[in-house]
């Protein structure tokens, strides 16, 4: 199986964290949004896209990345993300909105993954953030079983 990780990590290396753990289990090419041209999903039998959160958002090169792509027909594609809130069914639905995104473009989204990260934005440096030494061991192995369920379902 041919697999794509499209990855966008900035502040602290959290979503990255999680990244490398699938690309790992999943034998996966690990890339940017900036190493890609508008048609990279063509021959990738599943494709995960990953972002830290940034004011309730995936990071804008990962929103430009899918607005720009030319689109595609049933390819399979999971989400993943990493926030300092976390997100829940009811508050904080970025993957939601970031898969709506992919089905648009003619994805077929297989699941969504987040875990809490280190978050230093704004007024949480002054008490030192929230979610320190996150991801932990436990959110990478959650991370590296997520894949697995991903690899099971192509």
């Amino acid at each position: 199986m041919k697999t794509l990780i499209v990855c966008q990590s900035v502040h602290h290396g959290n979503t990255r964290k999680i990244a490398e753990v699938m690309a790992k289990e999943l034998k996966a090419k690990l890339v940017s949004p900036s190493e890609l041209t508008t048609g990279f999903a063509k021959g990738f039998d599943l494709i995960g896209f990953g972002s830290g959160v940034y004011v309730g958002k995936f990071h804008k090169q990962m929103i430009n990345l899918v607005e720009q792509m030319v689109k595609v027909n049933g390819a399979r594609a999971f989400v993943f993300s990493t926030s300092g809130m976390g997100e829940t069914k009811t508050f904080n639905i970025f993957n939601k909105d970031f898969s709506e995104r992919l089905n648009r473009k003619g994805f077929e989204v297989l699941g969504c993954f987040n875990c809490p990260g280190w978050d230093t934005f704004s007024i949480f440096r002054f008490i030192g953030g929230l979610n320190k030494r996150r991801p932990n061991k436990n959110d990478l192995q959650r991370a590296a079983k997520f894949a697995n369920e991903m690899k099971s379902l192509c």
